[in-house]
C-alpha cells in the first residue's frame, strides 16, 4: 500500500513537471548547459527532501512501536493482565525493582537509537519514572533533561519534558534549578504556561530570590488574565509574598 501510494505521488509530481520542462525548452536551446544543470540540481534536490520526509515519516513510527512494546513488556513483567494500562505492584518487590531497572536501560536505548522523535522523548519520561521509583533520582534526572533538551523544540512534548524535570528537581530540593526547569516550560507557547510560570515564581521565592519570583508570578498573572488559569492556592502565597515585599520595601 505504501509503495502504490509513493508512486502515485511521483506521477503527479512528474505531471507537475512536464510543464515545466516545456517552457524552458526554448531557453534550454539557447543555453543548455547552465539550464540543464540548474534543472538537474532541482530536481536532486527535491528527489532527496522526498525520500528525507519518508525516512523521517518511517523512522517515527519505527520509533512509536519500539517503545510501545517496551511497554507493553514492561506490564507484563509486572504481572498486569493482557489489556492493562497500569502495572501493578508484584508481591515480590525485588521482582519490581529488577522490571523498573530493565525496562528503564531498554528505553534509554531505544530513545538513543531513535533520537530526535517523538517517541524518544516518551521513552525517556518513562525511564526516569521507573528510576525514579527505585530510588535512582540522579538516573530520573538524567532522562528527564535528556528528554527535555532533545525534545522537537517548541512542542506540547518539550514543555512537557521541562515540567516533569521540574517537578524531579524540586522533589530533591534543588529549587533553583526546578526555578529554571519550569520558567522554561512556562515559556513555551503552551495551555498551561501560566502554571508552570507561577510554579517557577514559587521556586525562585523558596531559593531566596524574591524579586525574581514576583517578576516571574507578573508574567503568569499576565497569562492568567488571558485565560490561561493559576491554582488558588499557588497564586494567593505569591500574592503574599508581593504584600510582604511592598511592606518591607515601602515606595
Amino acid at each position: 500500500m505504501a509503495s502504490r501510494s509513493d508512486s502515485r505521488q511521483a506521477t503527479e509530481a512528474l505531471h507537475e513537471i512536464e510543464p515545466v520542462f516545456d517552457r524552458t525548452a526554448e531557453v534550454v536551446a539557447d543555453n543548455p548547459r547552465t539550464v540543464l544543470s540548474a534543472i538537474a540540481l532541482i530536481l536532486l534536490s527535491a528527489a532527496a527532501a522526498g525520500l528525507w520526509t519518508t525516512h523521517s515519516r518511517h523512522r517515527a513510527e519505527e520509533a512509536a512501536q519500539a517503545v510501545a512494546e517496551i511497554q507493553a513488556d514492561f506490564l507484563a513483567a509486572m504481572g498486569a493482565p493482557a489489556g492493562a494500562i497500569v502495572a501493578p505492584e508484584p508481591a515480590n518487590p525485588q521482582i519490581a525493582r529488577d522490571a523498573r531497572k530493565s525496562h528503564a536501560a531498554r528505553f534509554l536505548a531505544t530513545a538513543d537509537r531513535y533520537d530526535g522523535t517523538a517517541a524518544a522523548v516518551q521513552a525517556r519520561l518513562q525511564a526516569g519514572a521507573l528510576l525514579a521509583a527505585i530510588g535512582d533520582g540522579k538516573g530520573a534526572l538524567a532522562a528527564w533533561r535528556a528528554a527535555a533538551t532533545r525534545a522537537p523544540h517548541h512542542s506540547q512534548l518539550e514543555a512537557l519534558a521541562w515540567m516533569r524535570l521540574a517537578e524531579g528537581l524540586d522533589a530533591q530540593g534543588d529549587s533553583k534549578g526546578a526555578a529554571k526547569a519550569w520558567e522554561t516550560a512556562g515559556n513555551l507557547k503552551q495551555p498551561v504556561a501560566a502554571l508552570a510560570l507561577a510554579q517557577a515564581a514559587r521556586c525562585w521565592a523558596d531559593a531566596g530570590d524574591p524579586t525574581r519570583a514576583l517578576a516571574v508570578f507578573g508574567r503568569a498573572e499576565a497569562r492568567a488574565n488571558a485565560g490561561d488559569p493559576i491554582p488558588d492556592h499557588l497564586s494567593a502565597r505569591l500574592r503574599e509574598l508581593r504584600l510582604r515585599q511592598q511592606a518591607a520595601h515601602p515606595q
